[in-house]
This record gives C-alpha cells, structure tokens and sequence, in this order.
C-alpha cells in the first residue's frame, strides 16, 4: 500500500484529532506513514483501519525538500528503500552591468523568486522564500542604508510584487487556500484590498505610467496563462483582455476574451513602457516564445524583436530600450523609438548569461546597471540520499 496524495495528517494520541502538517505521505508496513512537517521528514504508526495516527513522530532526516502550500515533499520508500533530497535552491541578487560584469551583491543568498526596482531608485521589492517550508514573503531592500524590511509574514506565500508609480502602493499574489490572487497594498497603512476575484492562478506584471491600468497573467482552465488588463481605481471594472488604450476607460464588452487581438495564441507578460506609448509582450504564435512590442491600444501592429526566443521583459528606465534573455542565453538589448510612431530597432547582444548561473529574473536601474536574481545551487542537480535496507523501528 502506498499513499501519495496531499492530506492533512491527523492523530488520535489524546482520544481527539488535531492537524498536525500538509504533506505528501507514503506507508510503509508493518504500519507507519512517512511525510514532510517543516522540512524535516519523519515517520509515524498509522491504523489502516480507523485512518488515524498514534504516538508521537519520530524524525528520519534533518532535512528535506519541502513546499508548505502544495505540501510537496522530495522523498520515495519503496521496498526496504528511502531516498530524499535536502538541498533546496539557492540564488543570490547582484548587481550586473551592461557588459555582464559582476557589480556586487545585494543582501544574503536564498530562495529568491521576483525583483523589482521602486520607482524613485532608492529600494529593491523580492519575495523570498522561508527555509524549512519555502513558501515565499515579501521584502524591500533599502540600498542607501543596506537594510532589509518584510512586507508580509503568512504562513501562506506572497510573491510577485509590482510596484505603481508613485511608490506607495504595490501589487502583488497572495496564496490563501487557493489558486494566487491579486492584491493592492498601501505601503503606509498595511491595507490590502483584493482586485479582480478569479478561481485562476494570478501574477501582475506591470502597471501602466499614469498608474491606471494593471496587466497581469492569468491561467486558464487549459492550462496556458493569458494576459489581461484592469483599471485601477475603479471597484466595479472588469479585467478586460489585452489590448487596452489610454483614450478608452470601458473595459471590453467580452470581458472573457482569452486571445491577444487575432493570434490563436494568447500573449503573456505585458510591459508597459515608462513613456506609455508602447507595450511589449511574449507570444509563442511564431511557434516559439518571442518579444513583441506595439503600440497602446493597437494590438493588432505588433512588432516581433526577437529571433531565437524570448523571456523576461524589461524596458529601460527612459523608455529608449528593450532588454529580454534570448534562447540562446544572450541578454539582448532592442533599441525603441515612440514618437511619432512605436519602431523598434536591431536587436543586439550585450553578454550572454552564464548557463550555470541562469537569471530568474531581473530589473533595470536609472543608471543601465541590472539587478539580478542569480542561481548559487540548484537543489535538483545535487545527490540524492538513499538509505538501503531501511525499516521503522517496531519499538517506537
């Protein structure tokens, strides 16, 4: 008998049943259920018959992968056999300038997931992940006083956070009970409030220069992400698919339109430029992921940039450039000109990405310099720990 689906596990010591952990859980005979609580794997007596536990958990390793909101753990028993892998991720932000040199590192190493740069320079908004569980928090660095500050402490994860332009608000995904949903925060008061209510996972990507409009990915029940749009400030507006324009504050008629203008395809990761005059997005309708850009509200003239592949769209700061990490590895800048018209120019390679320390993301300061999230060690290319001939104890 094997169980390997995600449960809250329950036990009956006291003659009551408490929840002690989401986990994963395998059994293994002559009784006993091994799964994930706070990263440490342990083992526990279990009765088929009543489906509860009994006695107190006993640790098996100090250590293993483990991701509190699915209640994933990396670990097998089968047959006289453990495995399990204790090394999670770890990546580190640095400083990158346009020749791909290293400019120094920001903070300590962990499991960071998104970055972005605030509006007036001065701080730094990531989610970071809690050893031991690895759900993700939210955290501003200050680089002028070196000093880090949590913006949220669930237990649940909150990740992917954007910032509107005046500084003072952001967006982020929060997970609770749920597929991620959007919300705004005020910085000043800790206020949250809840945009656009969906049963689909939820991640903003930019929010427009006069800070109306927010555009966000949003997956489908298929499966693929698509991206949208909402006005923000406005309670009873409904998120629109892309394409919004500056002169038209009514979102669309069909609120529920999943393609990007007339691509069987739909476009994802929406940048709006600092100017907002052009927008770039990605789009696989070539039969691969590129980087388009167009103008506002004109989604149909859309431009294709890239040539082998595209991901992570930024623009610069002044609105002049395009950056996004090729196919290939190379970190590519697209000159942009949007006035009179939006005219993206030859696509160039300023360096190319060590394949070892892949990027997970990035933004781009005032001054061109890149802050990266850098991988330091992928927990899925170390060594697997295997115990041989291994049994529960009968005495525990």
């Amino acid at each position: 008998m094997k169980l390997t689906s995600v449960m809250p596990i329950s036990t009956d010591s006291d003659a009551s049943v408490t929840a002690i952990g989401l986990s994963r859980a395998e059994f293994v005979e002559p009784g006993y259920l091994v799964y994930a609580r706070d990263g440490v794997l342990f083992a526990q007596r279990f009765d088929v018959a009543s489906g509860k536990t009994a006695g107190a958990p006993f640790p098996l390793a100090p250590a293993v992968n483990y991701f509190l909101s699915t209640g994933w753990a990396d670990f097998s028993v089968r047959r006289g056999a453990l495995a399990y892998r204790s090394v999670q991720d770890s990546r580190r932000l640095e400083w990158v300038d346009r020749s791909g040199r290293v400019a120094g590192a920001v903070g300590e190493p962990g499991l960071y997931l998104d970055v972005a740069i605030s509006p007036d320079g001065k701080r730094a908004l990531y989610s970071r992940g809690r050893p031991g569980i690895w759900t993700f928090d939210l955290w501003t660095f200050d680089f002028a006083r070196g000093v880090e500050t949590p913006l949220t402490t669930s237990i649940d994860s909150e990740f992917a956070g954007v910032w509107l332009p005046d500084g003072k608000s952001i967006i982020y995904s929060t997970v609770a009970g749920q597929a991620p949903q959007l919300m705004l925060r005020t910085l000043a008061t800790g206020e949250d409030r809840r945009l656009a209510p969906s049963t689909g996972f939820q991640q903003a990507t930019s929010v427009s220069a006069d800070g109306r409009v927010l555009a966000y990915n949003e997956r489908a029940p298929g499966g693929s992400f698509h991206a949208w749009t909402l006005e923000l400030g406005q309670p009873n507006a409904r998120p629109s698919p892309f394409g919004w324009s500056p002169a038209d504050n009514t979102p669309s008629a069909d609120s529920r339109t999943e393609h990007y203008s007339t691509a069987a395809v739909p476009s994802t990761s929406v940048r709006f430029s600092p100017d907002g005059r052009a927008v770039a997005v990605l789009s696989a309708e070539s039969g691969r992921v590129e980087a388009y850009v167009a103008p506002v509200g004109s989604p149909g003239e859309k431009v294709r940039v890239s040539k082998d592949g595209a991901f992570q769209l930024r623009f610069s700061r002044d609105g002049k450039e395009l950056y996004y990490i090729g196919g290939d590895g190379r970190f590519m800048a697209v000159p942009i000109r949007s006035s009179p018209t939006v005219e993206p120019g030859e696509p160039r390679p300023l360096f190319r990405i060590d394949p070892n320390a892949g990027w997970t993301a990035f933004d781009v300061s005032d001054d061109g310099r890149f802050l990266a999230i850098v991988q330091e060690t992928s927990g899925a290319s170390q060594p697997v720990s295997v115990v041989v001939n291994w049994a529960p104890p009968l005495t525990k």
